[in-house]
């Protein structure tokens, strides 16, 4: 991830996805604001640096209000599994991830 500029949160190689370095006191080490749409590009970036199997705690925002808070350690899965819920998948279009060490 030489690419990434953390004053923007910006790593050209993933245009679709903001990438944060964050609380490292907490254990909080990555964060992840993706697209309900571009779920794709955060599953290739959760493989390719092996933070599959991470314990997390995500949002999913509608409009930038929070609207859901989870944990979970396959964050693809469950993102997955909330945009094909038949109610739920209205109420979300972008989404936060927070992994931590």
């Amino acid at each position: 991830m030489n690419d990434l500029d953390l004053r923007i949160g910006f790593d050209s190689s993933t245009p679709k996805i903001k990438i944060y370095n964050l609380i490292p006191d907490l254990g909080i080490t990555r964060g992840f604001g993706v697209n309900k749409d571009d779920r794709s590009a955060l599953s290739e970036v959760i493989y390719n640096y092996d933070y599959s199997e991470r314990d997390c705690v995500y949002l999913l925002l509608s409009h930038m209000s929070v609207n859901y808070v989870g944990t979970t350690q396959d964050i693809v899965r469950r993102l997955g599994e909330h945009a094909t819920r038949r109610n739920a998948s209205k109420n979300w279009d972008r989404s936060l991830v927070f992994l931590y060490n």
